[in-house]
């Protein structure tokens, strides 16, 4: 995990290298990026729903009893039922 901070904004994430060197050189290219003003932004967060999708498919493909991965859509089956996921962003929901 790396951190820096340009323009009075702070940046934190991981590269996802394993050598120090690498990452390194991954953070000082973000960074002159972020100084020239040409990164992006924040990605939009996935709302529940789309989540919710990718959790049942990884549930799916684990080694839980059929109970659990039951438990587990059921459960987000009754969630989509008492709320609109689909405007529900994940980020707002994560603290």
């Amino acid at each position: 995990m790396s951190s820096g901070a340009t323009a009075s904004r702070r940046y934190r994430g991981s590269t996802k290298e394993s050598t120090s060197s690498k990452a390194r050189a991954i953070e000082s290219a973000l960074m002159n990026k972020a100084r020239q003003g040409k990164l992006t932004g924040r990605m939009e967060s996935a709302t529940l729903a789309e989540f919710s999708l990718r959790f049942l498919d990884w549930v799916d493909g684990t080694r839980l009893e059929a109970k659990t991965k039951r438990y587990y859509h059921t459960r987000l089956e009754v969630a989509r039922e008492d709320t609109n996921l689909e405007d529900a962003h994940w980020s707002r929901h994560d603290r």
